[in-house]
């Protein structure tokens, strides 16, 4: 399997905003279809609920593909430009 990691900076040069909506479209077809396997986004809590960890996996079964976004929050970041 090829692993294709991108930066924020480059997901623009690789789709363009109405490539973009036309595969989030299928993805829902493919979702309401029960093509798709979207599990809960889990959410590891940090002691006392100062950060967390999100993960968002995802399997696409007609391409087929998988996936997986995180992000981490931390409270106080907005006033830190994060």
């Amino acid at each position: 399997m090829k692993v294709l990691i991108v930066s924020q900076a480059q997901v623009p040069a690789l789709l363009t905003m109405a490539d973009c909506m036309d595969v989030v479209s299928e993805a829902l077809k493919a979702l309401a279809r029960d093509e798709v396997i979207l599990p809960l986004r889990p959410i590891m809590w940090l002691p006392e609920k100062v950060g967390a960890l999100v993960l968002m996996p995802a399997f696409l079964g007609n391409l087929p593909a998988m996936g997986l976004e995180g992000d981490q929050r931390f409270s106080g970041q907005s006033q830190h430009g994060i």
